[in-house]
C-alpha cells in the first residue's frame, strides 16, 4: 500500500477509536463512584480506598486514551490533547493519593476534593475530544478533496502522455468520473479513498512502464468501479 493510502487508512482508524473512547470513558468514573458508595456502607471513613480508587480511575483513563489514540497521532496537534489531559489527570491523582493516604485529612474533604478534580478533568477531557473530532472532520474533508482532486489530475496527465488512443479515451473518461465525484467528507469514505489512492499509484506505474493494454484497461476499470461504489453507497453527512 502506498504511503498516502496507508496514512489515510491510519487516520480513519484513529478517528473511529477516538469516537469509541469518547463513548465509553464515562464508564470509568461511574464505576469508581459506585464502588465508593459500596465502601461507605462498609467503612464510614474510607479515605484510603477512595484515594486509591480515584488513582485507579486516572491510571485506567490514561491507559485507555493511549490505546485509543495511535502513536502516529500522539505527537500531532490533533492527537495529543486527550492523552495529555488523561496523563495530567493521572499525575494529579497520584499526588492527591499520596497526600490523602498519609496525611490526616477528614474524609468529607477527601471525597469533595476528589469529586471536584474528577469532574473538572472529565469536562476538559470531553472538550478536548470534541475539539479533536472537529479537527478530524476538517482533515477528512481535506483528505477526500485531495484523493478526488489527485484522481482528476493524474488521470488527465496520463491521458495526455500515453500514446494509445484507446487508453487516452478511457483515461479521459476516468478523469471525468473523478471530476464529478463528491469532495466533501462522507460517512465511511476513508477506506474507499485509501484504496482508490493506492489503485491510482499502481495505474501510474503500469502506464509509465508500458504494461500491456489489457492490464492497464483492467486497472482503469477497477478504479472506475471502486469510485462508482464509493459515490453510490455513501450518503453525505448532515
Amino acid at each position: 500500500m502506498s504511503t498516502r493510502a496507508r496514512a489515510h487508512g491510519l487516520f480513519v482508524g484513529a478517528a473511529s477509536r477516538e469516537r469509541l473512547l469518547r463513548s465509553v470513558v464515562w464508564i470509568i468514573p461511574v464505576a469508581a463512584y459506585a464502588a465508593i458508595l459500596v465502601l461507605l456502607g462498609i467503612e464510614p471513613d474510607a479515605s484510603f480506598w477512595t484515594s486509591i480508587l480515584f488513582l485507579a480511575v486516572g491510571c485506567v483513563t490514561f491507559a485507555v486514551s493511549v490505546v485509543a489514540v495511535p502513536r502516529t497521532r500522539v505527537a500531532s496537534a490533533a492527537g495529543a490533547p486527550p492523552v495529555l489531559v488523561a496523563g495530567i489527570w493521572f499525575a494529579v491523582e497520584l499526588i492527591l493519593a499520596n497526600i490523602f493516604v498519609f496525611a490526616p485529612v477528614p474524609f468529607p474533604v477527601v471525597l469533595i476534593c476528589q469529586l471536584v478534580v474528577a469532574v473538572v478533568f472529565l469536562i476538559v477531557l470531553f472538550a478536548t475530544m470534541a475539539s479533536n473530532e472537529a479537527i478530524t472532520a476538517a482533515q477528512d474533508q481535506r483528505s477526500a478533496a485531495d484523493v478526488i482532486g489527485s484522481g482528476v489530475a493524474r488521470a488527465t496527465i496520463l491521458a495526455r502522455t500515453t500514446g494509445d488512443p484507446g487508453l487516452t479515451r478511457r483515461l479521459q473518461s476516468l478523469a471525468e468520473e473523478f471530476r464529478h465525484s463528491p469532495r466533501r467528507p462522507v460517512s465511511g469514505a476513508g477506506e474507499a479513498d485509501a484504496e482508490i489512492a493506492e489503485a491510482l499509484d499502481r495505474l501510474e506505474s503500469l502506464v509509465h512502464s508500458h504494461a500491456g493494454h489489457r492490464i492497464v484497461l483492467e486497472r482503469i476499470a477497477a478504479i472506475s468501479g471502486a469510485l462508482k461504489a464509493r459515490n453510490a453507497d455513501l450518503s453525505p453527512e448532515p
